[in-house]
């Protein structure tokens, strides 16, 4: 539960901030000057024991200017190993799976999830997603949700990349991710200067074609 912040400008010291609850496998955003995390798992079971392992419904902020976290209205449902990405003033959360402990199989949300943080209150609204991966990448760039990589609900890891038109409110496949070491798996996603980028395990660092035709390797 730890949480902590590093100044950019001289990027030598971390900085240690009111913690909150343990939990992995859950992405942070940032919107308006707020830091959102959303979700997460944590284990229940003593250590050197067989897992426990449990997805939560956690939806919390956290305000610099403050110093303190905020308890929001909770995830429709509990959700882990999934990703968020900010589009505007609104939220999105994509893949994911949930846990229930012990050796309960897990359950592949099928839906995605979205909030307008300008009225978090209103509550999530879900819609379809034509997928189930994990540990997948989200990236947003003009009104498009890009989903890259991950692993499936086969326990496969896929170099797929799907993106959701947040206008249109239509799902069309991009360009897959070239091959690598764990293919997809456990990648890293970014918009920056209009230009999606992509951090692979073997460290590969990709950016998106101008036209969106396909991946380049940059670093």
């Amino acid at each position: 539960g730890s949480f902590h912040r590093l100044k950019l400008s001289e990027g030598t010291t971390w900085e240690t901030l009111p913690t909150a609850a343990p939990s992995q496998g859950l992405p942070l955003v940032a919107h308006n000057g707020v830091v959102y995390r959303t979700g997460g798992m944590a284990a229940r079971n003593p250590a050197g024991a067989k897992q426990d392992l449990y997805s939560t419904a956690h939806f919390e902020r956290f305000d610099p200017r403050r110093g303190t976290w905020e308890t929001l209205a909770p995830l429709p449902a509990v959700r882990s190993s999934h990703d968020a990405v900010v589009l505007g003033d609104k939220l999105y959360i994509a893949g994911g799976w949930s846990l229930a402990g012990g050796t309960n199989k897990p359950v592949w949300p099928a839906n995605a999830l979205g909030l307008d943080l300008k009225n978090p209150g209103a509550g999530w609204t879900e819609f379809a997603q034509p997928f189930q991966r994990r540990a997948l990448a989200l990236a947003a760039q003009g009104s498009r949700l890009y989903c890259i990589g991950g692993m499936n609900s086969d326990n496969k890891t896929t170099l797929a990349v799907d993106i959701y038109d947040t206008k249109t409110g239509q799902w069309s496949k991009g360009p897959e991710l070239p091959p690598g070491k764990h293919q997809g798996f456990s990648c890293s996603a970014i918009a920056q200067n209009g230009r999606i980028y992509a951090n692979m395990f073997q460290g590969d660092l990709l950016r998106l074609a101008v036209d969106g035709s396909a991946w380049e390797v940059v670093g």
